[in-house]
């Protein structure tokens, strides 16, 4: 295990396990929907929320010294003037199911907060990629169509704009996660009584790569990552459902917490193609990317002689 990785777990492990600290962090909404079925995951997540706010308060009162931390998916912040939403209020208007599930959790976490003294930190979560990442996101299945010569499916807005995502690579967001974890304050509720003795921190943020980039622009790049062009299908994008683009706005979670994402596309996929082909014994047709990004900035052997002989005959001229 690499050492970041292990770094990050001890942490993790130290909020699940730690005497004083309670880590409960669960994911409100799905990036990915299928139509036909939207209503069932936007039922299990309401009810999943309701059923682990209610459990947290009740079934387990010395927990309530402790904090309550939501996160959701991209659709918690995608829909017209919600693409770019304010991270202190909650998101009353979307268009699309996982959107609308990750704003019913919200406002039941904003319930049990006000009345049980329930301390919650929400974070919404956009287009969340990386080595280890969930299948059903479209860079994981574009990179297993395109190695399989499969067509991929591309939306194209009204306006004739390609669609647009605010891509976050997976270390940003476990950075932003540890950072709203490490300043989270004490719920306010009595374990005896039930009653809380104040008003309790209640915190929404934004944890995204503030750059939208075209979805054809991320495919573009798997071309050249996998040294295979992608039978592209180019369709309009459905009007019912689905958001242009998506656009975190972090300023808060920067101000409260130092959140401040450094990975850039270009460099979050080569990460995730170079454990892709590992994890399924692809051989690809273009170097190893690990040894690529080591390779980086280094100068080759030739020019670093030509550096020494001009160095050389600058001294014996002098």
């Amino acid at each position: 295990m690499p050492a970041d990785a292990a770094a990050k777990g001890m942490k993790l492990e130290r909020y699940a396990s730690g005497a004083g600290a309670m880590l409960l962090l669960r994911r409100a909404a799905s990036g990915k929907v299928v139509s036909a079925s939207s209503h069932l995951l936007f039922r299990a997540t309401v009810l999943a929320t309701m059923a682990l706010v209610f459990l947290f308060t009740f079934h387990y009162p010395s927990l309530l010294s402790r904090s309550f931390t939501l996160s959701s998916g991209a659709g918690a912040g995608e829909g017209g003037a919600a693409a770019h939403a304010s991270h202190r209020s909650l998101l009353m208007s979307s268009s699309s199911a996982s959107a609308s599930a990750a704003s019913a959790g919200e406002a039941i976490a904003h319930t049990y907060n006000h009345i049980y003294g329930l301390s919650i930190t929400g974070l919404r979560f956009f287009t969340v990629y990386g080595p280890w990442g969930r299948p059903d996101m479209a860079y994981f299945f574009f990179a297993k169509s395109i190695v399989s010569g499969e067509p991929i499916t591309l939306f194209r807005a009204a306006d004739g704009a390609d669609a647009r995502r605010d891509f976050t690579y997976i270390d940003d967001v476990v950075k932003g996660c540890l950072g709203a974890l490490d300043t989270s304050g004490k719920s306010t509720g009595s374990s005896k009584s039930g009653k809380k003795s104040g008003p309790a921190p209640l915190r929404v943020y934004n944890l995204g790569n503030t750059s939208p980039v075209p979805v054809t622009r991320m495919v573009a790049i798997l071309e050249k990552l996998l040294g295979k062009k992608a039978n592209k299908r180019i369709v309009a994008m459905p009007s019912n459902g689905d958001v242009p683009f998506t656009h975190a706005n972090v300023t808060h979670a920067a101000h409260d917490f130092g959140y401040r994402p450094t990975t850039s596309l270009d460099a979050g996929l080569r990460h995730f193609v170079d454990w892709f082909a590992d994890y399924y014994k692809l051989k690809l047709d273009v170097p190893k990317i690990a040894a690529k990004v080591a390779g980086a900035g280094k100068p080759s052997s030739s020019s670093a002689s030509k550096k020494k002989k001009k160095a050389a005959a600058m001294s014996a001229s002098s």
